[in-house]
């Protein structure tokens, strides 16, 4: 048993997002300390088999943090030490705002399962890019940015935009998340008639800024996706990626499907009740796009088997989240171990080799 499942139950007993609260400050605050500690990321698990890349973004292996935890880039420049290979900082909206009210995040321990209904608590993306320009990140981070509530959706492009600018220097990636359930209306943004201005005006205004900051490329963007669409409407997604020549998409945010998890509270469902669910959302791309669509895989990855089938299933690179609630950081270093024995039985080489081959 790893250190963290044996204090856990002490964890948990604090209120979910004070304890996130902790852990984001500890890694702002101390990050020289731990990553001197921790051998600056030297301790961490490393075989040459789990490197690859998605979108011409290379990574020492395939597993990132999610959006949520990170949401004001506090810890970039130390997650590394735990062996994640890339990071993720968001969701970061236009304007800054509390969110709704606490409580809003809810353990499930006996479905391994969190709600939230966090609304987008956000510093705003000036004050994010500030924190941002301080930092010293070792492995790629991604920036994900979602509405401001109180700015209506006829002016969501205004919005992105804004979040754009700002913080488009910081990005190895951009996110554009149009898929929380706990912004009003938000998920809406994943209909044609508006996902198609949205990432079009967003593609265009990173092609400017990449030559204003003279950048050698133009950051890779993805578009984050509901795991409750029906299979037509990402399909519909899909199209309007391919036409705005958008990267990517991330699969899945979290589901508001009560089917999944008998509970009393309202928001979006992580963890374990999400896991079939993100998986399957993974495999409809990889299908309907014969595996020429990177893909981002999250939800519901809990433990090395189910990276290992997020992966088979068409994911390029896997986000963890709600896992490290219930596994701890340890869980990052378990996993990539675990994909290796894994790939050494099924007689996989590489990474890259295993990414779609339950669809192949």
């Amino acid at each position: 048993m790893s250190v963290y499942r044996a204090i856990r139950p002490l964890v948990f007993q604090l209120p979910p997002e004070t304890a996130h609260n902790i852990a984001a400050g500890i890694a702002d605050r101390f990050s020289g300390p731990i990553r001197y500690l921790a051998g600056d990321g030297l301790r961490s698990y490393y075989d040459s088999r789990l490197e690859t890349d998605i979108c011409g973004i290379t990574v020492t292996n395939p597993v990132g943090l999610a959006a949520g935890f990170d949401k004001g880039g506090r810890a970039a420049d130390v997650l590394h030490v735990v062996g994640f290979g890339y990071t993720e900082v968001g969701t970061v909206t236009g304007q800054q705002q509390d969110g709704n009210p606490r409580p809003r995040i809810f353990r499930y321990p006996r479905d391994h399962a969190l709600i939230n209904r966090m609304g987008f608590n956000s510093e705003g993306s000036e004050r994010v890019a500030l924190r941002l320009k301080g930092k010293s990140p070792r492995i790629p981070v991604g920036i994900n940015i979602g509405k401001t509530k109180d700015v209506p959706l006829d002016r969501a492009v205004e919005d992105y935009l804004f979040s754009l600018d700002n913080l488009f220097p910081f990005a190895s990636y951009i996110v554009v998340n149009v898929s929380s359930p706990n912004t009003p209306g938000l998920r809406t943004l994943q209909e044609g008639d508006r996902l198609y201005p949205l990432l079009s005006n967003l593609k265009r205004r990173s092609a400017e800024l990449a030559d204003e900051h003279k950048k050698d490329h133009i950051p890779p963007m993805f578009v984050k996706i509901s795991p409750d669409l029906a299979d037509e409407d990402t399909d519909e997604v899909i199209q309007v990626v391919k036409q705005t020549r958008v990267d990517g998409i991330i699969a899945t945010n979290t589901t508001v499907d009560t089917s999944v998890l008998d509970a009393n509270e309202t928001g979006g469902i992580s963890g374990r009740p999400l896991t079939e669910k993100a998986r399957q959302a993974v495999k409809h791309i990889y299908r309907k796009t014969n595996g020429e669509m990177p893909i981002i895989g999250v939800g519901g990855i809990m433990d090395a088997d189910d990276a290992y089938n997020m992966i088979r299933a068409g994911a390029s690179v896997i986000q963890l989240g709600t896992g490290l609630v219930y596994g701890g950081w340890g869980l990052v270093d378990e996993i990539k171990r675990g994909l290796i024995r894994r790939m050494e039985r099924d007689g996989v080489p590489t990474i890259k080799d295993l990414v779609g081959v339950d669809i192949k």
